[in-house]
């Protein structure tokens, strides 16, 4: 996203952006879902949580739209963050295990 920033900008922040972010979030939720599903060697908190769920399609739609916001704000300079300091937060917070932290 950060090398079509401007591109990325231009569709998130139109009128149609409602219709955009719904099917980005669809996109990247049956992704994680895929994942938790095909993978199971994938041990990732979150691939994990939602493999574990009682309703995955919950769990991995709150997932996605949460990172899809993020980056949707990024992109409008909501946040004042280069690129590497995105990434790094991102990889803190789809990091946390929720269930090692009680």
């Amino acid at each position: 996203m950060a090398e079509n920033k401007k591109l990325f900008k231009n569709i998130m922040t139109t009128d149609n952006r409602v219709d955009i972010f719904g099917d980005l979030v669809k996109l990247v939720s049956r992704l994680m879902r895929d994942d938790a599903e095909q993978n199971e060697e994938n041990n990732d908190p979150i691939i994990r949580q939602i493999r574990e769920a009682e309703h995955p399609i919950l769990m991995s739609d709150f997932y996605s739209s949460g990172l899809i916001e993020v980056l949707k704000r990024w992109l409008e300079n909501d946040y004042q963050i280069d690129v590497e300091e995105m990434a790094a937060t991102l990889e803190v917070i789809f990091k946390v295990d929720s269930r090692e932290n009680q």
